[in-house]
């Protein structure tokens, strides 16, 4: 059997396809607040995820580019969450995964992070790439810090949480109306492509709750 030099990528019919990483071992800036509800550490995720996150972080341990060698699909009407579980832990995961999406600018990719002081360093170097949505994630536990990040580099804020504080937000639909946007093994038809709203560079600056 050949070997595998490259990151997997995980299939689920909420996004259709993740990068997903070991949850909270590939998560360095995590709060109390979300290691309590991490979705990512329980039940079905957890259980079917572990094989292919375990590959995932073995294979990052032995060569950190291994993430631009992702083999993605061949439509690119889909887009591709990175970071489905784990977060940027390493300024060096950061800086492959920013090329990942250089590598493909046909593509769309969005994610989500708390690891603010890695990405403050990432941010001296270079941009974010344009087809990358990058999202800062808070809680009570870190709304401050990101603040402070949404502000500095005009980032936009998701919000765990059950009403953003002090600020008019995007409710994510694929959370609070699963009626309006079911899950289903049709990849195209999976919620968040559905929706696009985070994969959306025209609502870039606006806020969401999940």
């Amino acid at each position: 059997m050949p070997t595998i030099d490259s990151l997997e990528l995980s299939e689920n019919t909420k996004t259709a396809y993740s990068l997903n990483l070991p949850a909270k071992k590939a998560c360095p800036e995590k709060t109390a607040a979300c290691e309590e509800v991490c979705y990512a550490d329980k039940g079905r995720m957890r259980m079917n995820g572990a094989l292919v996150t375990g590959r995932n972080w073995d294979r990052l341990q032995n060569d950190v580019t291994s993430v631009e060698r992702i083999k993605l699909p061949k439509s690119n009407e889909l887009a591709i969450r990175l970071l489905g579980a784990g977060d940027i832990y390493s300024l060096g995961f950061g800086r492959s995964m920013f090329r990942l999406c250089d590598k493909y600018p046909e593509k769309k990719f969005w994610a989500y992070t708390r690891s603010f002081s890695i990405l403050r360093q990432l941010l001296r170097e270079r941009e974010i790439p344009a087809n990358l949505s990058l999202f800062v994630s808070a809680d009570n536990d870190n709304i401050e810090d990101a603040n402070y990040m949404a502000e500095k580099y005009g980032l936009p804020i998701a919000y765990m949480g059950d009403t953003a504080p002090e600020v008019e937000s995007f409710v994510c639909p694929a959370i609070s109306n699963p009626e309006k946007l079911p899950l289903t093994k049709k990849k195209s038809m999976a919620p968040c492509q559905i929706c696009k709203y985070c994969f959306n560079p025209k609502m870039k600056q606006r806020r969401m709750e999940k």
